[in-house]
């Protein structure tokens, strides 16, 4: 089996995955997606800020390591908004390595 034709299925939910296109079939509505518009994506990464890696290290330090959408729901950590929740985790993870003590918060 070459990997190329997959079927993923939870739920009622069916996910196909065929040479580079992912069909997404829930309740009649259908999302496909090529690799090619992920690589055309104009989703532009930004640089972390100290203001914006202070406010994830008080976020976590509230809320707790894995309580992405949480954080970014909470008007009080706005600086964040503009990530997303694999941003927040891959930055967290960076930060952790960078400064081990920050470890005190992963409960």
């Amino acid at each position: 089996s070459s990997g190329i034709n997959a079927e993923y299925g939870e739920g009622e939910e069916i996910v196909t995955i065929e040479k580079g296109v992912l069909w997404n079939s829930f309740e009649d509505d259908e999302v496909t997606t090529t690799t090619e518009d992920r690589k055309n994506s104009t989703k532009r990464r930004s640089k972390w800020t100290q203001e914006a890696e202070e406010a994830l290290v008080a976020a976590v330090k509230k809320y707790g390591v894995g309580q992405w959408a949480t954080i970014l729901s909470d008007k009080r950590f706005d600086i964040l908004a503009e990530r997303d929740n694999m941003q927040l985790k891959d930055k967290w993870r960076n930060m952790l390595k960078k400064d081990p003590r920050l470890g005190i918060y992963n409960r």
